[in-house]
């Protein structure tokens, strides 16, 4: 069995024998960690990593991190992620009320998926720093997280959530329980 599909037996928690799953989710990260250590060097030379829209395949032939083999390439929903993002009758008007303060994506070095719709994810803003921050935004992976086959029902709902809560978080009064902005 491949270790993609260990790696799915064992995160689902699908009783099989161990030899299809990992004894523990201590094992089951330790393998992948080992099969990325293996590849990220050769994946770095890859021109193809540094698109906005790169996904990574990595998988191997058998259910060892031996021989990992993997594939970068452009996801096909990328558009669609874009489409939904800029849809008019979703944005309502919080862009034209952002502050000039911004922070570019690339800058965030992300620690820790949070709770609630998958819009919040734990970041410092520099390597060293110890301070930790919320970003609150919609990646793709929230995106693909969210698909239906129902128009994109799903996160277009959460498109809209996000929108609202920014406007009031943007709009709302200085209060001593809430941190500025970094």
């Amino acid at each position: 069995m491949s270790l993609a599909n260990r790696i799915c037996n064992s995160f689902h928690a699908i009783e099989l024998h161990e030899a299809n799953s990992f004894p523990s989710s201590t094992d089951m990260r330790t393998s992948l960690w080992k099969a990325i250590r293996m590849m990220w060097p050769a994946c770095l030379q890859d021109d193809s990593i540094s698109c906005m829209d790169a996904i990574v395949d990595a998988d191997s032939e058998d259910n060892t991190t031996d021989q990992v083999i993997w594939k970068a390439y452009s996801h096909p929903w990328f558009s669609r992620f874009l489409e939904v993002l800029a849809d008019p009758h979703l944005v309502g008007r919080t862009t034209m009320s952002i502050s000039s303060h911004r922070i570019p994506f690339e800058h965030l070095i992300r620690h820790k998926q949070l709770g609630g719709r998958g819009c919040a994810t734990r970041v410092r803003l520099e390597k060293d720093s110890k301070e930790f921050h919320v970003f609150k935004g919609i990646d793709f992976r929230t995106f693909l997280a969210q698909n239906d086959d129902e128009g994109d029902s799903a996160i277009k709902y959460t498109v809209r959530s996000w929108h609202n809560s920014n406007m009031m978080l943007i709009t709302m009064r200085p209060h001593p329980n809430v941190l500025p902005p970094p």
